[in-house]
């Protein structure tokens, strides 16, 4: 009976997160789903899961749920959820769905989950995305979808009957980022032309939007153009973002390993001689600024303190000119929930309080937030982690406002 209860108590709350979030449609077959679709003018967002993809669990339970997201993709989209693999328990409407995931997977290169396609109300497929999102990257996904400007595959059409407009091609580029193409060094080799160096903004920008691994045709140009791309640009990130790629692809796996549980646990007493090497012998022109760059990162990510705050004013002393403002707000972050040194807070926001005021973004507002308050300017502090609640997901409320209402009654916030 107390079981029964339970259930009838909880069964509100369960219909109004489905009631808020999206509504998908997964009743309809697709003949269906077009019909309705064109009906209404909406597009069609087709989530592409398996049962075994971790990632897609959490999208169906904190990003479909959301409110804003549901309000916006029920204006805007008839939305449906297909299983690319078996269920041998499926409805009849669903082994439609999945015999029908075959031919989704081959048309269009279904590579990875979650899989995003999205069909205009004609039913033609206008552009695929991946991955596990935050709520308001896949808002951002969702409105941007309908300007053809983004579609990758309308973008592909184009080209294909244009190959001589580089400004296609840049949206192509860019729409490529999310689709993942098995061309898109092609279509960067062809942006570039083969030229042995970048001479315009908009070519500096493909480099640093579509270069992620050492492999990348973009890569070469990124490790020694650096400067040329930071002067282009007019912001420095040019060095982090390739200090980051070989990071990852050199160090961060020999740095730690994951437990049987899923927590990544760091090395005790790394062998810096074996990396040094290594760097030595790929990038011998800045083997010694990557070292540094590994073992801040490293202590940072440990959170050891005592290793990490003299490595950090090292690091500034040494590379301050080529530190972007992202990465000025990760080094200093970490200090706004983990110390209580007063002047050394003080010192690290001097050097990086520019950087957080330019940012909106949540996490930075909050650490800024803390770190403001902390150093004894408490209305600031009181003032930006309220603004960071304003902009924040359901999901980062309830450490927002609990340290917001400690900062309210001046307690201490370590």
């Amino acid at each position: 009976m107390k079981r029964f209860i339970l259930i009838l108590f909880l069964l509100p709350t369960v219909l109004f997160a489905q009631e808020k979030g999206i509504k998908f449609s997964n009743n309809l077959n697709w003949a269906e789903v077009k019909e309705k679709a064109k009906a209404e003018n909406k597009y069609i967002m087709m989530d592409c899961y398996t049962s075994w993809c971790v990632p897609c669990k959490i999208m169906e339970q904190q990003v479909f749920t959301d409110s804003k997201i549901g309000e916006f993709s029920n204006q805007n989209y008839v939305s449906v959820q297909v299983q690319f693999d078996d269920d041998p328990e499926a409805n009849e409407v669903k082994k439609e769905w999945m015999k029908l995931s075959k031919e989704f997977d081959k048309n269009y290169q279904v590579d990875g989950y979650p899989c995003y396609l999205f069909f205009n109300p004609n039913g033609e497929i206008v552009h695929k995305a991946y991955g596990k999102r935050e709520i308001s990257n896949f808002l951002n996904l969702l409105q941007k979808v309908p300007n053809p400007d983004f579609q990758y595959y309308t973008l592909r059409k184009k080209y294909a009957e244009n190959k001589q407009d580089k400004t296609i091609l840049k949206k192509l580029l860019n729409a490529s980022m999310e689709a993942e193409p098995e061309d898109k060094q092609d279509l960067i080799k062809a942006y570039l032309s083969q030229k042995p160096a970048i001479e315009t903004k908009a070519e500096a920008q493909v480099i640093m939007d579509l270069t992620r691994s050492s492999q990348d045709i973009g890569f070469p140009i990124l490790l020694n153009q650096a400067k040329k791309i930071d002067s282009l640009l007019g912001e420095t990130a040019a060095e982090d973002l390739y200090r980051g790629i070989i990071n990852f692809e050199d160090a961060a796996n020999k740095l730690g390993r994951k437990s049987p549980m899923g927590y990544y646990i760091l090395t005790s007493n790394p062998d810096w001689s074996v990396f040094q090497d290594t760097l030595v012998a790929k990038y011998p022109n800045h083997s010694t600024e990557l070292l540094d760059f590994i073992k801040l990162n490293f202590y940072k990510n440990g959170l050891l303190m005592h290793d990490y705050v003299p490595a950090l004013k090292a690091y500034i002393q040494k590379y301050d000119q080529t530190i972007s403002d992202r990465m000025k707000m990760e080094y200093v972050g970490v200090f706004a929930k983990k110390s209580k040194e007063t002047e050394l807070i003080k010192e690290l926001l001097t050097w990086s309080r520019d950087a957080f005021e330019k940012s909106e973004d949540v996490e930075n507002l909050s650490n800024y937030a803390l770190l403001s308050y902390k150093v004894g300017e408490k209305e600031k502090g009181i003032s930006l982690m309220e603004k960071a609640i304003t902009k924040a997901e359901e999901n980062q409320l309830y450490d927002l406002n609990e340290n917001l209402d400690l900062m309210k009654k001046g307690e201490n916030i370590l």
